[in-house]
């Protein structure tokens, strides 16, 4: 039977609207879908306390956190790290992977961050691609999110420098409880000016209609770094009309021969699960044990190594007459750094330093602790540890002055230092 080419016509249009019907049902549903499901924003609630994001007020540390997502051109460089997991009935699925969230704002001047100032403290974090609420009462979110952003993969150029990774597709089809963020090579020490990564963590878990009602992810950040400060005066002899005292360099050295207990230069892993309350380093082997602690070694010299520098040859310290009441008197800062929480017992410090214009010398090695004896001696991350050093021109020698612990109630906690 021959068909009209009316009747083939028409039967190739009907076939066609088959094909059709799948992808344009897709993309309506798709449509249906984010119209009826709310957007899921991000929120910051809390930017944690001390190290380099410090000021006293919540306020003002979240907007030092929006200015430090500008890298002083202008340019969005920075901002938060999101990794994000849906879960359905055991089956997992990886919504945000290493997601950049920035802070919507536009900056005037393009040659410099933001001033604290002129962000306003309602002050909105986008992202692209958006994601959507799955308002299924089965659905359940976890979020992990970590302060500064970095690659999601090792620099290929550079395999020591910082990023951030978490499971994949196929690790959670093989355990749907594999949602871990690991954030590679956090480096051991750095100096806590302009540009240190002041890492900071947290996590969020829960139903979008129990916990996350409002639409928002309202994230609390935790250092995960401790701080160093070490400040410096002198006594005796008055040096300052031929050039008084500054210190070259300080130098950690182990507590005994052997021991190895000082924190070496290098970096550390940590992970997070989304579950965890912090972040927490990698656990190594050692001496066929596992020891959650990063690389230690013999030494470590500040001011004079890579990343540790301060950037200046010498520093000055001021005198202080004894034989006059000074109570505004104030050590100078030798400077401070970012280091990985690790244990501190009985560390030897030293500086080189100059008298006048007479040749530099190092002292010896004063032990002092930093950490406490219920913690194991381990400093702890988010807490800034205050080391003041006294020098004694007169022929005393270098002296640990005192040591104070500053906790997110910005209180000092003055010890009493041995030296023995």
């Amino acid at each position: 039977m021959k068909l009209r080419f009316q009747d083939i016509l028409k039967s190739l249009t009907l076939t066609a609207a088959v094909v059709l019907l799948p992808a344009s049902c897709c993309r309506q549903h798709k449509l249906r879908f984010e119209e009826q499901n709310p957007q899921i924003r991000m929120g910051v609630t809390l930017a944690g306390t001390k190290a380099v994001i410090s000021d006293p007020d919540n306020a003002n540390r979240i907007k030092q956190m929006i200015r430090d997502s500008y890298d002083g051109t202008g340019q969005k460089t920075g901002g938060f790290g999101v990794h994000g997991f849906k879960e359905v009935n055991h089956v997992s699925t990886k919504l945000f992977d290493n997601m950049r969230v920035y802070p919507d704002i536009t900056i005037g001047n393009i040659n410099a961050k933001p001033d604290l100032d002129d962000i306003a403290d309602n002050t909105k974090w986008e992202y692209q691609p958006l994601r959507y609420w799955d308002r299924n009462a089965a659905a359940t979110y976890q979020f992990i999110a970590y302060f500064p952003w970095v690659p999601g993969e090792a620099d290929a150029q550079d395999a020591s420098k910082p990023y951030a990774t978490s499971a994949t597709r196929e690790q959670l089809a093989q355990d749907y409880d594999d949602k871990e963020l690991t954030l590679h090579n956090v480096p051991n020490w750095q100096f806590g000016g302009d540009g240190a990564m002041d890492f900071m963590t947290t996590t969020r878990r829960g139903r979008y209609a129990v916990d996350f009602s409002t639409g928002t992810v309202n994230l609390s950040f935790n250092h995960i770094l401790s701080q160093l400060v070490i400040k410096a005066y002198y006594i005796g002899s008055d040096k300052t009309s031929d050039g008084g005292v500054k210190i070259k360099e300080i130098i950690l050295s182990e507590s005994t021969d052997g021991a190895g207990d000082v924190l070496a230069q290098g970096t550390t892993d940590f992970k997070q699960k989304y579950y965890d309350a912090k972040a927490r380093q990698v656990t190594v082997a050692v001496d066929g044990n596992s020891a959650n602690k990063a690389d230690l070694g013999a030494s470590v010299r500040l001011f004079a190594d890579n990343n540790v520098t301060v950037g200046e040859n010498e520093i000055s310290v001021p005198f202080r007459n004894e034989m006059i009441d000074q109570p505004n008197f104030e050590p100078a800062v030798i400077g401070s750094w970012l280091m990985v929480p690790h244990k501190w017992q009985n560390l030897k410090i030293s500086a080189t330093f100059k008298t006048g214009t007479n040749d530099p010398k190092t002292s010896d090695g004063v032990p002092v602790t930093l950490g406490s004896e219920v913690n194991q001696y381990v400093i702890q991350p988010a807490k800034t540890y205050i080391i003041t050093l006294l020098i004694d021109t007169s022929g005393g020698g270098l002296e640990v002055k005192t040591v104070a612990v500053k906790d997110w109630s910005d209180n000092d906690i003055s010890r009493e230092v041995y030296n023995w």
